[in-house]
């Protein structure tokens, strides 16, 4: 059989219904046998679904011959296909048909290992601080726990890519679209330093005290005062010519004009860091 029919869906669309129903028709037309029957899903839940479903839908027809032979039937996840392939054609490609899959631990290993190796990784993974990183006193991740996580997710989708994740042309298309959206890179960093130091000088300038007293809430008084001493703190530090990334992130982030607790009219209107 090879008459292929594509059908675009989104979940709850009623893909596992379609691949039901066109199976059972199938078993019904005599088209194919239904212990020959391949049927991959996403999920074990799902799969053990679309099993009973044909089942089901055969013992309607009061066939319980073929009702009975869907236990025969290979019905499983994408996963467990490839699983399945890989251990059946082990000795063909030289490799060992006892698979498993690898540890936290044994995962977490090889991540370290890829980016000491990596020199692009390498230098994100010594300056979490200045890429946002942090850790979560809610689940005890450290920088490097968070780094890692999102790195094991780019991973993750590049795989769903196939084997476009691979592709040069994929990258250049990526990087063109972040240059299109953040505009053209400074050629060196101390470009980007003076321009963070004049930003805070020029707001310490013009509003040389905290906005708390101007505040109407809580939450606003405390963000204000903390956003001033993050500016003086910045202050120090270029006396001290030292560079703190963690103060640069929460500078960031500095707090506008919000429902109930505007600034005054000109703040936002200096050059923030």
């Amino acid at each position: 059989m090879t008459e292929l029919s594509i059908v675009p869906a989104g979940a709850g669309a009623g893909k596992t219904h379609h691949i039901q129903t066109t199976l059972t028709q199938w078993v019904r037309d005599g088209l194919v046998r239904p212990e020959r029957i391949l049927a991959v899903t996403f999920t074990e839940a799902a799969a053990g679904e679309l099993r009973q479903r044909i089942r089901a839908a055969l013992l309607a027809d009061g066939n319980l011959g073929a009702a009975l032979s869907v236990d025969r039937a290979y019905v499983s996840t994408i996963h467990g296909l490839g699983r399945r392939l890989l251990v059946e054609h082990a000795f063909a490609s030289g490799a060992s048909p006892q698979l498993r899959l690898i540890a936290e631990d044994e995962q977490d290993l090889l991540i370290r290992r890829a980016i000491e190796e990596n020199d692009a990784l390498n230098e994100l993974a010594r300056n979490l601080g200045a890429y946002g990183y942090r850790g979560s006193f809610a689940s005890d991740d450290t920088a490097e726990d968070s780094f890692r996580a999102t790195l094991l997710g780019v991973i993750g989708l590049l795989r769903t890519l196939g084997p476009r994740g691979g592709d040069l042309a994929m990258a250049d298309h990526v990087e063109a679209s972040i240059r299109e959206g953040y505009g053209t890179p400074a050629p060196k960093g101390e470009t980007l330093d003076e321009g963070l130091k004049a930003a805070v000088r020029a707001l310490l300038a013009a509003f040389p005290r905290s906005l708390a007293d101007t505040a109407t809430s809580k939450t606003a008084k405390d963000a204000f005062r903390s956003n001033h001493n993050d500016l003086r703190a910045a202050e120090r530090m270029f006396a001290a010519n030292e560079k703190d990334w963690k103060l640069w992130q929460r500078l960031r982030s500095l707090r506008k004009s919000m429902r109930g607790s505007p600034t005054p009219d000109d703040y936002e209107s200096w050059p923030m860091p």
